[in-house]
């Protein structure tokens, strides 16, 4: 019986009793800041993220507006058929490229040539670059290190 008392005062009749209960209050209290603190981590690197992905933008805009600026210096000082001739250099090769894709299909299918002559020309490093000229001319048009 006496210990019991004893217990039951220790317990209860002592400040101890409160600094338990601050004690938890603090854990909670922490857990709490530690995921607000990750939240705000990842809101501030995805807001990072977002700030780098504007500036690569816009470098990009500035670097393709200096590009015009410098070729229309260059062009000023060019002949009209020098001129005509740069521009109509990059598509004319692709028209090329297109059409030594295309020819080898035709004569496929004309029974000019079999499938393994086909295979031959139409090889891994040839889909390579069909597959590059389709994503310049029909995306973006622009090759990037990303």
């Amino acid at each position: 019986m006496k210990y019991s008392k004893r217990l039951w005062s220790i317990l209860f009749g002592t400040p101890l009793l409160p600094s338990v209960f601050k004690c938890f209050e603090r854990r909670q209290s922490n857990k709490f800041e530690l995921e607000c603190m990750r939240v705000q981590q990842e809101n501030a690197l995805a807001l990072g993220n977002q700030k780098l992905d504007m500036v690569a933008i816009d470098a990009q805009a500035r670097e393709v507006e200096a590009i015009h600026r410098e070729y229309a210096k260059i062009t000023v000082k060019a002949s009209q058929f020098w001129i005509n001739f740069s521009s109509s250099c990059r598509p004319m090769l692709t028209y090329l490229i297109f059409l030594e894709f295309m020819t080898p299909m035709v004569m496929l299918a004309a029974g000019w040539i079999d499938e393994q002559h086909y295979s031959l020309i139409w090889d891994v490093p040839m889909q390579g670059i069909i597959a590059a000229l389709s994503c310049y001319w029909y995306g973006q048009r622009n090759f990037s290190a990303k």
